[in-house]
């Protein structure tokens, strides 16, 4: 681009010029390109899993999410929730220690570790998918473990045998704690 000053070199407001049309001119053409359909999740569980084991054992669309394709991984999200909400899969395979073909969802891996924690230090499977999930408890619930743990914390023996690694006081600080931090179901008021 000649100068304006017969240097022969642009001008610094002729490079912003130039760089504002080139800008102008990529934005014209992005908005010319076609959006992609929005996606369509199935509601049906059936359906669902039929298009999640599709995307999974689809190469390209596998690679294209690995690089981060915000579609992609919303798809992926949402599809895992609508077979989730109807089978409530993520938990159960947790508590079995089970891994999803694939991909693993954001959290599985966490869980599966969370729930085998909790069942080799002696918890039942109704007490692994309370700690896996979180969910509220009652609000007597949730105050009788805050009051129990407080006591329990400042019972000097109890503290010893805990602090020494005792298996059951391990245990018994362990359900405390998953009470507690689930915490109380809110009123709807």
């Amino acid at each position: 681009m000649p100068s304006n000053d017969g240097s022969g070199s642009a001008t610094v407001g002729e490079l912003l010029f130039a760089q504002h049309e080139a800008a102008n001119a990529a934005a014209s053409a992005a908005l010319a390109k076609e959006a992609p359909p929005d996606l369509v999740i199935p509601t049906d569980v059936g359906e669902a899993e039929a298009r999640l084991s599709a995307v999974k054992a689809d190469p390209k669309w596998r690679d294209e999410y690995l690089a981060g394709n915000p579609r992609h991984a919303k798809e992926l999200r949402e599809l895992q929730a609508a077979v989730d909400k109807a089978k409530n899969t993520r938990v159960e395979m947790a508590v079995a220690g089970q891994l999803f073909d694939g991909i693993q969802p954001s959290g599985h891996l966490a869980a599966v570790g969370g729930a085998q924690y909790l069942k080799n230090i002696g918890l039942g499977e109704a007490e692994v998918r309370q700690g896996i999930t979180g969910a509220a408890v009652t609000p007597e619930e949730h105050a009788a473990a805050v009051a129990t743990k407080a006591r329990l914390l400042e019972d000097p023996d109890f503290v010893a045998k805990y602090m020494s690694g005792d298996a059951e006081a391990r245990r018994t600080v362990t359900r405390l704690n998953i009470i507690v931090s689930a915490g109380p179901v809110r009123s709807a008021a």
